[in-house]
């Protein structure tokens, strides 16, 4: 199977970029009989992705000049260029959080976080349009949308997404994020002064 992945949000140091890192990281090494085609998009920082795309023997990198700015324009108010003339012919397209552009082909998402729904006074007000342009895209041509949470989920169903593309799945924690033995959870308590 090819599976396309937008990973332009690697680069920003971010909750979703551990994510996404994590994903293409699992993805590769669970299932290396798929073909990966890790697609970037930055102006000044496609090096960084594609340092970290050249790390998967069966990945192939697609770096764009195409900045999170541009993919908004691009392919969440014009809705142009499909995915297809940057990956080529695949299976699947997995799409960021940020921007999701036009395909002809089978398209997943991840929704991470709809709290801006509710409490858009906190929000960024261009994350918050840039967000809900994404979404309205998402709804119309995405054929399954991964949630981390029930709470997730009843957000994206009030959205008017269907329920019978949301799915439910655990983000898991990176590697860092283990469990510790009882003797390092001792010394951390002595040294911290926790009882």
């Amino acid at each position: 199977m090819k599976i396309a992945i937008d990973i332009s949000q690697i680069i920003y140091e971010t909750g979703v970029s551990v994510y996404t890192r994590e994903l293409v990281s699992n993805l590769v090494s669970i299932f290396p009989d798929n073909e990966y085609i890790l697609l970037g998009g930055s102006l000044r920082r496609g090096g960084e992705i594609s340092d970290f795309a050249s790390q998967f023997k069966n990945a192939r990198k697609v770096v764009t000049p195409i900045s999170p700015t541009l993919a908004d324009i691009v392919w969440n108010r014009l809705h142009v260029l499909n995915i297809e003339k940057l990956v080529g012919k695949v299976d699947i397209f997995h799409s960021s959080d940020w921007a999701e552009p036009p395909a002809n082909i089978l398209k997943v998402t991840t929704i991470h976080d709809l709290s801006f729904l509710h409490y858009p006074k906190f929000a960024d007000p261009k994350i918050l349009a840039t967000h809900k342009r994404r979404l309205y895209w998402v709804k119309k041509e995405s054929s399954a949308v991964l949630v981390p949470s029930e709470a997730t989920k009843e957000d994206a169903l009030m959205l008017g997404i269907s329920g019978d593309k949301i799915k439910v799945i655990h983000e898991a924690p990176g590697k860092i994020y283990k469990k510790q033995s009882r003797a390092e959870v001792k010394k951390v308590k002595s040294k911290l002064h926790v009882s």
